[in-house]
């Protein structure tokens, strides 16, 4: 009988696979494919198979599968698999739910669809493939194995900025943010994909950036109050710590320096948070008042605009006398 086969079309290069039917025990998990590798790769040590297979078939989403393909009879798309060494480039989520239905039925699950990648592809061409299926099409990854395929493919592949958003189909502060989080996990040797979302939310903010300039502590005691499970949930972070950071500078030292917790940190700002804006709004009006240029243009003014000038400077005198005869009073 002659092979079937099929083709896959890879940057702009038309790929001849070939179609058979295999023992799905002959497979092996593609350890490098962005699902496995974000499940199996939170310590430094190469999986097992066995491993592997064990933590997808824990897998919510393997568990629907399971149910599609018996209620379907069989896979509506084919495994793609790399003919040299057996490694399931896309589809190992229908491997392991393949492997779940055998152990029901060892008869009708053995064999399965494969689409077999010639031995003499390249990885450039496998991950364009992954890209094209998980990261422009319908299959999409979670985030961080998003940034985690972005990451190997910048810094392990060399692929350059550019090229990732091309390839990708997301735009360059995506790709980059995506690819500097990941790095930041990475440096900080904490690669666990439940704590994406925390750093996720932690290097976007211009507020929090520039802190984590100011102080270079400020990046050791987010990363472990984070590895520490201190907050809650990623929101508390992203709304809380940007609070601590706009508020008084001492109370941010204080908490960096450990002599308070998170918590009072924060409640020390919304205690404060009339007075901290007050004062906020009172620094810009000073700065905006003082400026010479400023102070000319309204001592120019004729007419109606003079007169209205001068209305407003006696009322803002007339509060200001007030305030600081307040503020200046024994609390």
């Amino acid at each position: 009988m002659a092979k079937q086969t099929d083709t896959l079309t890879i940057r702009d290069e038309e790929i001849i696979v070939e179609v058979k039917n295999v023992d799905h025990r002959t497979l092996k998990f593609f350890v490098k494919n962005p699902r496995v590798y974000s499940i199996v790769r939170e310590t430094a040590e190469e999986p097992s198979q066995e491993h592997i297979e064990e933590k997808m078939k824990e897998m919510d989403h393997v568990a629907d599968l399971v149910k599609r393909i018996r209620r379907h009879g069989g896979l509506i798309e084919a495994l793609v698999v790399r003919k040299d060494t057996l490694e399931v480039i896309e589809g190992n989520s229908r491997l392991a739910a393949y492997r779940i239905l055998f152990q029901e039925n060892p008869a009708k699950w053995q064999k399965v669809k494969c689409h077999f990648l010639p031995e003499n592809i390249k990885a450039s061409q496998i991950s364009s493939l992954l890209s094209e299926y998980h990261l422009k099409g319908k299959k999409g990854w979670k985030p961080f194995e998003d940034a985690g395929f972005l990451y190997r493919r910048k810094y392990e592949e060399k692929v350059s900025i550019p090229d990732l958003v091309e390839e990708s189909g997301l735009s360059k502060s995506k790709v980059e943010h995506l690819i500097e989080t990941y790095k930041f996990m990475v440096d900080n040797k904490d690669t666990h994909a439940s704590r994406w979302s925390y750093y996720d939310v932690y290097l976007k903010p211009k507020k929090i950036k520039k802190m984590r300039e100011e102080y270079p502590t400020f990046d050791t005691v987010v990363v472990q109050m984070i590895k520490n499970e201190e907050f809650s949930e990623a929101r508390e972070l992203r709304d809380k710590l940007p609070m601590i950071c706009d508020g008084p500078k001492k109370n941010l030292e204080k908490f960096l320096d450990g002599k308070i917790e998170f918590s009072a940190a924060v409640s020390h700002v919304a205690e404060n948070k009339d007075g901290i804006n007050g004062q906020k709004h009172l620094n810009k009006f000073r700065t905006w008042i003082a400026q010479p240029k400023r102070l000319d243009a309204l001592t120019a003014s004729n007419g109606e605009i003079r007169k209205k000038v001068l209305f407003e400077v006696r009322s803002i005198h007339d509060c200001l006398t007030k305030l600081r005869a307040k503020l200046e009073k024994p609390s």
